[in-house]
């Protein structure tokens, strides 16, 4: 099968699947706005140079949780690296 052929089969697959299920919800869409949000502005705080989870929390007023699951995702995507030890905690920065 030519890659032209599977994305032609995978767009129709996609089609039926989203004609099953319907559009997504509005509380659902909002979630993903929510966190599209957050993750913006931990990327704009980290613009400033290294932050650790508590300077984060602190800065974005977001629950430290929260920072560290979003940094965690951010640091998956090469978003955020690593950067260096501040005292017990890591500090984060924007790549």
């Amino acid at each position: 099968m030519t890659d032209k052929a599977m994305q032609e089969r995978y767009k129709r697959e996609l089609k039926v699947a989203r004609e099953r299920r319907g559009a997504p919800s509005a509380e659902r869409a909002e979630a993903r706005k929510e966190l599209s949000r957050v993750r913006k502005v931990l990327l704009s705080v980290l613009e400033d140079g290294p932050k650790t989870i508590p300077e984060l929390a602190a800065a974005t007023g977001v629950e430290a949780s929260l920072v560290l699951w979003h940094v965690a995702a951010l640091r998956k995507y090469n978003q955020v690296a690593d950067g260096p030890k501040q005292g017990d905690y890591i500090a984060y920065l924007k790549t």
